[in-house]
């Protein structure tokens, strides 16, 4: 059977095995907490459509005295709720509370035909009580001894009577159980007529002198005797229960010793209030979100696409970096190439689970071994690729240590952007620098892991050139590119170094959501800094409204859009519409990105010069011909764009902007074409031809209209014409 050659992609897959803690599929955190076991989520579910009847009904399943094993339980729930975005954890002990406040319900009776077995219980606390219960359950005749007046063990020392003893007769009422209190058994001969004995006298009692001894035939344990603590003295009785009835039924039991110098184990008590109203026991069950810990998946717009959870994301990826051809097929390569690169899922993980470390190395393998489909990227390499050309790159030295790095997409965006920003800089440092240039994130979310390297090279290299300034940004990717990849560079943004000392202005009545780019989540001081500046201009800043859309990705990231183009539209919608109020951002990629889909956002630095561009986002040509702008505004120069004069009307426009069609490849499709006389007339009279560029061939249909191109079609595909070669 054929497969792939042996790899790093190979090895990678073999070892990998990230998602082994992930906590999906088990029970949540509370539950786990739980002293009870309690199947939290049932309880809740009930809740959340309102129906108290319901909860009391899942909490008396698991739960045989549901109030009081509640009222004594120390609320471990609490510590595993991980309902963090709302400040605190869902208050599972009120609502608790509200469910027997609201209930009237009865526990459940069992008509159950009688034993003739008769079986004795010693000791009227949690476990005994339990174990009694249970085996009238089952149909057996029981008598509990009790020592001392009343039943309840040390629930006496806890709670007042009437919070736990109407609760408890009325769950073991029955005419098979008789209590006798003030029976105190000091020998078990006492008890030999009866069939079965369960010993529940307490943690710290006698025994009945069977301390650090085997328990005889027909003798059995239950309750905090057992070395359990009280909250779990319930289960105690249940299994012993258990064992007595199997016990009498094949005749055999488990031989048990009893541990001796037991001391009393205290119980946290929970503080009463008054109790939650229907309404508010259902707005608060509501903040639960059900955890099957779905903490990653709440936040991954990928993983939501692909409707997965990390374990099977993982599967897939390894069978994709390690196929058999005809048996195990590449099944991932789309999703490996749908990461925007944010980090937020391993930032949300509780067990800091990395996907975004996993797929972007999976497409750094796939891109080295050559399995990657450069079609997915090759558009953004181009791209990288003319911003560090002649045409667009630029560099002035500082004379004072500060070296501005717009990066390469807000001149793209919008050249008045940079010339502001770098006019912003120098009126507090005068003397500044400006690089126009890349950070080279453009060739990690290509894969190319060799390529971005180099480029980080020659970066340092310029900045060692340029006397080691400090980098100014005013794109939070560039930012974050230098901090991880190049830390010996010191790079602060532009608008930290702006906020210093400004205050708010006077307000305006304008109000508006700040919307963080997903590479500034753990920036807090760009943060801060940026809705300083806007408060400035005497504009309420405030947060996106739904805590669960900050900080989250625009679409943009990861250059996710050729490779998932469905995936990119549903993001950048969704990041649309998280707010009803206009968007302030301080990332030219999110600005062009949120402004395509109707949303009004505005660029941090339109809000600092007043300024507002009315234009819709540049097209791919355009964005090309505004980075050739600004080199050519601080260089002097005047630089050609080699680019024939085009009319393209604007539905045939917006096609090819989908399409990832730029002017300047249908100008490259013309120039060949009429040089090679390599093209088909149509009965109009228009041409058509086409020309591979890279890993994509190009279609145009056209016209000459005196010194114009009249573009009447444009269209790409991934397929080569045989004997075209690789292109260029």
């Amino acid at each position: 059977m054929k497969t792939v050659k042996p790899s790093r992609a190979r090895a990678f897959a073999t070892e990998l095995n990230l998602t082994a803690p992930c906590r999906n599929g088990q029970a949540p955190r509370c539950s786990r907490e739980c002293p009870y076991g309690l199947d939290v989520r049932a309880f809740i579910r009930k809740l959340q459509r309102g129906s108290i009847r319901g909860a009391y009904g899942a909490l008396s399943e698991q739960l045989t005295f549901p109030k009081v094993m509640c009222a004594i339980c120390g609320a471990p729930c609490l510590k595993g709720c991980t309902a963090e975005l709302s400040g605190a954890p869902v208050n599972l002990p009120t609502l608790e509370q509200a469910v027997f406040a609201g209930s009237k319900s009865s526990p459940p009776r069992y008509n159950v035909p009688p034993k003739e077995e008769r079986i004795a219980v010693v000791g009227g606390g949690l476990g005994g009580l339990t174990c009694a219960y249970v085996l009238t359950t089952l149909g057996y005749s029981v008598e509990l001894f009790e020592a001392e007046n009343d039943i309840g063990g040390r629930l006496r020392e806890l709670l007042p009577q009437e919070d736990y003893l109407p609760e408890i007769m009325s769950v073991i009422e029955s005419e098979s159980l008789t209590i006798s209190t003030g029976r105190k058994i000091k020998s078990l001969n006492e008890l030999e007529s009866f069939s079965a004995v369960a010993i529940a006298t307490g943690a710290g009692s006698d025994a009945l002198g069977f301390e650090g001894k085997a328990l005889p035939e027909k003798v059995f344990a239950a309750g905090e005797i057992t070395g359990t603590s009280l909250p779990k003295a319930v289960e105690s009785g249940k299994a012993a229960a258990t064992a007595i009835d199997a016990y009498l039924k094949i005749g055999a039991g488990e031989e048990v010793t009893l541990s001796s110098g037991l001391k009393p184990i205290s119980a946290e008590k929970t503080e009463k209030s008054e109790p939650l109203t229907k309404e508010q026991a259902q707005e608060e069950a509501r903040r639960c979100r059900l955890c099957d810990c779905r903490a990653c998946y709440d936040r991954c717009d990928l993983l939501q696409h692909y409707k997965t959870m990390p374990a099977k994301a993982e599967s897939d990826v390894r069978v994709t970096l390690n196929p058999v051809d005809c048996f195990m097929p590449r099944r991932a390569t789309r999703l490996i190439n749908s990461c925007n690169d944010c980090g937020l899922c391993r930032d949300f993980c509780p067990e800091s689970i990395d996907m975004n470390y996993m797929l972007m190395t999976s497409r750094a393998l796939m891109f080295d071994d050559g399995s990657l489909p450069k079609v997915y990227h090759d558009i953004w390499l181009r791209d990288f690729e003319f911003s560090l050309s002649e045409k667009a790159a630029y560099l002035k030295k500082p004379e004072n240590g500060y070296l501005f790095f717009p990066g390469c997409q807000l001149g793209a965006s919008d050249p008045e952007l940079v010339k502001d920003a770098y006019d912003l800089l120098c009126g507090i440092k005068p003397g500044s620098g400006i690089m126009l240039n890349c950070c080279g994130i453009p060739a990690r979310w290509a894969g190319d892991a060799e390529g971005f390297k180099s480029h980080l090279e020659k970066l340092k290299g310029v900045w060692e050139d340029c006397g080691k300034p400090v980098i100014v940004t005013a794109c939070p990717t560039c930012k974050r590119t230098f901090i991880e990849y190049l830390p010996d560079i010191p790079a602060t943004s532009l608008y930290e170094l702006l906020a210093e000392g400004c205050a708010p202005a006077e307000s305006s009545g304008e109000t508006v959501a700040v919307f963080h780019p997903c590479s500034s989540r753990k920036d807090g001081e760009m943060q801060e800094s940026v809705k300083a500046l806007i408060r400035s201009r005497g504009i309420t800043a405030n947060e996106i409204s739904d805590p669960l859309e900050r900080n989250r990705c625009c679409g943009y990231g990861g250059h996710i859009y050729p490779g998932n183009r469905e995936l990119f539209d549903t993001m950048a919608q969704k990041r649309a519409d998280s707010d009803p109020l206009p968007y302030v951002t301080y990332c030219a990629n999110c600005r062009d990105v949120l402004s395509g889909k109707g949303k009004d956002c505005r660029h941090i630095i339109e809000v600092l010069t007043g300024r507002k561009r009315e234009t819709s986002p540049p097209s791919l040509g355009q964005r090309r011909r505004n980075r050739v702008e600004v080199k050519a505004f601080y260089s002097g120069e005047e630089i050609p764009m080699d680019e024939l004069k085009l009319i393209i009307p604007d539905e045939l426009r917006n096609k090819m902007e989908l399409d990832l069609i730029g002017d300047h490849d249908i100008s490259d499709v013309i120039k060949s074409c009429n040089e090679t006389k390599n093209y088909l007339l149509t009965e109009r009279g228009t041409k058509i031809g086409h020309i591979k560029i890279s890993k994509m061939t190009y279609w145009a249909e056209w016209s000459e209209e005196g010194d114009a191109f009249m573009i009447h079609n444009a269209y790409c595909h991934r397929m080569v014409l045989e004997g075209e070669g690789d292109g260029r």
